[in-house]
């Protein structure tokens, strides 16, 4: 039955009916188990598709964010609840209004001489007063 369905959606998505999630696009397939989980980007004349696991860090600016990963920076239209509500349980943690990382690539984090998370890569975030004590209790349980 799995088969048929998988099928059925191979076909939709040929025929150019896409399932659109909110404004991204979302391939039939990646609903699938064992697929690799992507995060779609669109914007006027270009489209990304971002493994989750590549990605460091959501920054907003209003109405947009900048998806960071270890080799570029993606702007695009969408706001940052949004997008972390897209990726689920992706092991990002919010860390501040504007910011969210993952939780598996912070290095260290420090309250002088500002509150802040460096990642394994060295990119550096401001963490907001109410968030720095989650984010210290994290680092210590792992």
């Amino acid at each position: 039955a799995d088969i048929r369905l998988i099928d059925w959606m191979w076909n939709l998505a040929l025929t150019g009916l896409f399932v659109f999630v909110g404004r991204q696009f979302e391939h039939p397939l990646s609903r699938v188990e064992n697929a690799p989980k992507k995060l779609v980007i669109q914007d006027r004349t270009r489209t990304w598709k971002v493994d989750v696991s590549e990605i460091l860090a959501l920054c907003a600016d209003g109405n947009y964010v900048t998806v960071v990963t270890r080799k570029d920076s993606i702007l695009y239209r969408e706001t940052l609840s949004r997008t972390m509500k897209e990726l689920g349980e992706g092991g990002f943690l919010r860390i501040h209004r504007s910011f969210a990382v993952k939780l598996g690539e912070i290095r260290e984090c420090s309250s002088k001489p500002e509150r802040s998370v460096t990642l394994k890569t060295g990119h550096k975030f401001p963490v907001s007063r109410r968030s720095f004590a989650k984010v210290e209790k994290l680092l210590s349980d792992e």
